[in-house]
C-alpha cells in the first residue's frame, strides 16, 4: 500500500483528541468570527463572574435573572463555536477519507 501524502489520523494516531483539538484550534483561532464569539464570551466571563466560575470551574452556583440570560447566551455563542469547530472537523474527514482510498487503491474504479 503505497503512502499518497501525510494522513493526520496516521501521524497522530496515538494521542489523537490532543491533536486534533490543536489542530481544529490552528485552523480556527484567526477567524473573524471566532475571535468575535470569543470576545462576546469573554465580556460575558467579566461582566459575570459566577457564569465564568460555573462554566470554567465547574462551581456550582445560582443565577439571578441576569446571570440566566447571560448564560442562555452564552449557550448559543458556544453552540456557534461548536458549528465552526464542527465544519473543521468535517473538512479534515473529507481529507482523511480521500487518503485513506487512495492509499487503499479504492478510487482506481
Amino acid at each position: 500500500m503505497e503512502k499518497v501524502m501525510n494522513s493526520f489520523i496516521n501521524e497522530h494516531r496515538d494521542a489523537f483528541n490532543e491533536h486534533f483539538n490543536k489542530y481544529v484550534n490552528d485552523k480556527i483561532s484567526n477567524r473573524e468570527d471566532y475571535k468575535e464569539i470569543m470576545d462576546k464570551i469573554h465580556a460575558l466571563y467579566e461582566k459575570y463572574p459566577k457564569l465564568r466560575a460555573f462554566i470554567e470551574d465547574e462551581k456550582p452556583s445560582s443565577f439571578n435573572n441576569e446571570e440566566t440570560d447571560a448564560f442562555c447566551e452564552w449557550l448559543g455563542l458556544h453552540d456557534s463555536l461548536k458549528i465552526i469547530e464542527l465544519l473543521e472537523a468535517f473538512k479534515l474527514g473529507g481529507k482523511e477519507a480521500y487518503i485513506f482510498f487512495e492509499e487503499q487503491g479504492m478510487l482506481n474504479i
